[in-house]
């Protein structure tokens, strides 16, 4: 009986030892897949809660600080701004403030100043003291009035700020009283007391000058002296 032939594109055996290649894009044990180059790659992934350290958070802490900062600084000039237009809207005023009292510069007795009576076109905080370039009719349209001109007692030196104060706001309450005809708690009126800066005391200017606000209208039709307002 002849010997049986395998079909075609068989193989009669396999040869001893022989191991068939591999088939396309079967990796090979112990080799590095293709297209892939061989040792270190990107590394583990990032802990996201690592993400900030406490440099980050330091940092961030300075530059909120710092930002916080500047926006007082420019806070506090603009309050100033304000400030500063409410007490002296008029650049030649005379009336500047010291501490917690409006104060007025050196004036010489010989001085041309308003007097009692007088009628002011600015109000207080804008008057101008040393001349009389602010004096108007009191028939027309005005911001303030002089109910009287003091003289402060005291030394060649200057009383503490407080104490000064104090004596002007009590002598021009009761110039107020007497100018306007009213109880100043009754009134709507306000007053203000003005007294001579540093300077002006070491000079011997001793004015203190008690001027009625009346920049609410007030003064729109006439003098409020002996009104009662």
């Amino acid at each position: 009986m002849s010997e049986q032939q395998p079909p075609y594109g068989g193989h009669q055996s396999n040869p001893a030892g022989w191991v068939p290649p591999p088939q396309y894009g079967a990796p090979v044990p112990g080799a590095p897949m293709p297209g892939y180059p061989a040792g270190p790659g990107w590394g583990p992934a990032p802990d996201p809660r690592k993400k900030f350290g406490w440099g980050g958070l330091i940092g961030a802490f300075v530059l909120g600080g710092v930002a916080a900062v500047v926006a007082g600084f420019f806070l506090l000039i603009l309050i100033g701004l304000a400030v500063s237009d409410d007490f002296e809207d008029d650049p030649g005023s005379t009336v500047a403030w010291s501490g917690t009292s409006p104060t007025h510069p050196y004036i010489s007795s010989e001085a041309d100043t308003p007097k009692a009576s007088e009628c002011l076109e600015p109000g207080p905080g804008s008057a101008v003291l040393t001349s009389r370039s602010s004096v108007v009719d009191c028939d027309q349209s005005h911001g303030a009035e002089v109910a009287q001109v003091l003289q402060s007692p005291g030394g060649k030196e200057r009383p503490d700020g407080d104490d000064l104060a104090a004596y002007a706001d009590s002598a021009c309450l009761l110039a107020f009283e007497s100018y306007v005809g009213a109880d100043y708690d009754d009134s709507a009126l306000e007053f203000w007391a003005v007294v001579p800066d540093r300077e002006a005391w070491e000079r011997g200017d001793r004015s203190t000058w008690c001027l009625i606000d009346t920049t609410d209208g007030y003064g729109d039709d006439g003098t409020v002296k002996g009104t009662g307002q």
